[in-house]
């Protein structure tokens, strides 16, 4: 085959292969987006009460009463 063939498949070639990573690491970007957000879900409730809780010491200041 001619050099000019050979050297025109491997850069075709090289670019369907990054063209299927890319799609592949896409996937999996939105997959993880996923399931981060479902974790954000989960903890949202958690993360609410803790703020609601760091809100309240923060009114009171150090004067009020201890909680455990």
């Amino acid at each position: 085959m001619d050099v000019e063939v050979v050297a025109w498949a491997l850069l075709v070639l090289g670019v369907l292969v990054m063209v299927v990573l890319a799609v592949l690491l896409g996937r999996h970007v939105r997959r993880l987006g996923r399931v981060r957000a479902g974790v954000e879900a989960d903890l949202a409730p958690r993360v609410a009460r803790l703020r609601l809780l760091a809100a309240g010491r923060a009114r009171k200041g150090r004067r009020g009463l201890p909680s455990a």
